[in-house]
């Protein structure tokens, strides 16, 4: 699938509870302090969709295809303000994209051309980061937060498939979009927060000097 590009658009991705979101609000709470005018985001994006996502995700039955539209719904008004924020020379950084819509249908069966073709109108990220943490650590984390949900997501064998489906879109993707990259999620918190900041100025993503983050 070919996506058009836009410039400051910083996705971070990767399974329930391998500490994604964290980082994605490290990140933004950085860049707001070196005054780069940035915008955290998630997915789901819309309050409405959401609940109607959260409803059919506990029904054991549900057809496949309505959660896939529904969440293709969704991304389309969040597609909408993203771009609505890179034109106004926002950072956007988005805690889930395409690739958890990549994972989350093909769990249900649904085949990866479909959700490419039903998911036509993405833009593709400056910068894509799936966090690879094992089934067990995820699990330990969730229970510990107490975020396991009643959920088809996230039974024991959907959350280790989903493990599985990211390192698969990683090999698939990695030559055909620019800057995917795999991130050992098991690390120390502090480690990988510097280690992305390194990475996004390798990339010269932003100008502004993290030596005096990096040297710490």
């Amino acid at each position: 699938m070919k996506l058009s590009g836009m410039p400051r658009f910083i996705v971070f991705e990767g399974s329930h509870g391998s500490g994604k979101t964290t980082q994605a609000k490290l990140l933004k709470d950085y860049l707001c302090k070196q005054r780069i005018p940035t915008i955290y985001t998630h997915e789901p994006y819309s309050e409405e969709i959401g609940k109607l996502i959260d409803r059919y995700s506990i029904v054991d039955n549900v057809s496949p295809y309505l959660l896939l539209y529904l969440y293709a719904a969704d991304r389309l008004l969040h597609v909408r303000y993203i771009k609505e924020k890179l034109d106004n020379s926002n950072v956007v950084i988005t805690d889930r994209y395409l690739l958890s819509s990549c994972v989350d249908h093909q769990i249900q069966g649904i085949q990866l051309e479909l959700i490419e073709q039903i998911n036509f109108f993405c833009i593709e990220p400056d910068v894509t980061l799936i966090f690879d943490v094992s089934f067990f650590e995820r699990s330990r984390r969730l229970k510990e937060a107490k975020r396991l949900r009643n959920t088809l997501f996230f039974k024991e064998k959907n959350m280790k498939l989903e493990e599985k489906l990211y390192r698969n879109l990683f090999k698939k993707y990695k030559c055909e979009w620019k800057n995917l990259f795999m991130i050992d999620g098991e690390r120390d918190i502090n480690e990988m927060h510097k280690e992305i900041i390194a990475l996004i100025e390798r990339l010269g993503c932003f100008r502004t000097n993290y030596s005096d983050l990096l040297h710490k």
